[in-house]
């Protein structure tokens, strides 16, 4: 059996296949680190709420069937116009047209006008048929009957075309992605009430030393507090996994067997 030396303390009898490239120098951090990880495999993927899957990768490509905004909406308080209406207003020379009726955001129907007028609109309210653009309420002289625009609209102001942010059938989000308070909101918008996701893994971290006490007690001579359980734990959190301290097992085989066998059946990583 090939043998490594340990540089330190010129320990003997490591085999190769655990510590060893296979040019017989010691493998670097990445290349263990490598290994390590091309032995582990992927946790089944689970479905859930929107709000429960917070934090977790999505585990599928979600594409939406629906435009994102679904119809050509006002960004901004204002009135609704055709641009060729205002194309010589300005402050001196305003603009000033009848006023035909207002569109409330959530309006069930699409409002119509005609050339020469103008509709009070409010924001994410449906742009009238035959409006091209919004002028903000703060530009004109908020008029009822009728109201002065104090400046020349350009087509398309103020307007939120449909399928601006995400045409149908585009993807929306990636396997893969993480899901923070953008994405939920992302996925609540095209309809999404439940995805597919990786759940967390369950990582047990399990100290092991006779010397070894818990936090909280007075260590004795010879005696060390227990602090890399922690360290682990903390740092097993913070790359995302739901992770848990088990305790302290101390240099007696037969109890960590039972306790590794024991733990296992509820853990995805097992970490001593």
């Amino acid at each position: 059996m090939a043998a490594g030396v340990c540089p330190r303390n010129g320990v003997t009898d490591i085999e190769e296949n655990e510590f060893v490239a296979d040019d017989d120098r010691l493998r670097t951090v990445d290349e263990h680190l490598a290994i390590v990880l091309d032995g582990i495999g992927s946790i089944d993927p689970i479905e859930l709420t929107l709000l429960d899957s917070q934090g977790l990768l999505l585990a599928e490509n979600v594409v939406t069937d629906v435009p994102l905004p679904g119809f050509d909406n006002s960004a901004m308080d204002g009135y609704a116009v055709r641009a060729v209406d205002t194309r010589d207003a300005s402050a001196k020379h305003p603009a000033v047209l009848p006023v035909v009726g207002d569109v409330a955001a959530g309006a069930k129907s699409r409002a119509g006008m005609g050339p020469g007028l103008a509709m009070r609109i409010m924001t994410g309210a449906p742009i009238p048929a035959g409006a091209d653009a919004v002028i903000a309420l703060e530009e004109t002289d908020r008029g009822v009957a009728r109201v002065a625009i104090n400046r020349a609209v350009g087509s398309g102001e103020c307007v939120r075309r449909a399928g601006e942010d995400l045409q149908a059938g585009a993807p929306a989000l990636g396997a893969g992605a993480a899901l923070g308070p953008q994405q939920l909101a992302l996925l609540a918008a095209i309809g999404r009430d439940r995805v597919v996701v990786r759940p967390r893994p369950r990582v047990l971290v399990i100290s092991t030393g006779s010397e070894l006490i818990e936090v909280g007690n007075r260590a004795a001579f010879g005696e060390v507090t227990d602090s890399n359980s922690y360290l682990i734990a903390a740092a097993a959190k913070d790359a995302g996994a739901d992770a848990r301290r088990i305790g302290i097992v101390p240099d007696d085989h037969a109890k960590l067997l039972d306790v590794l066998e024991t733990q296992l059946l509820r853990a995805d990583v097992l970490i001593t």
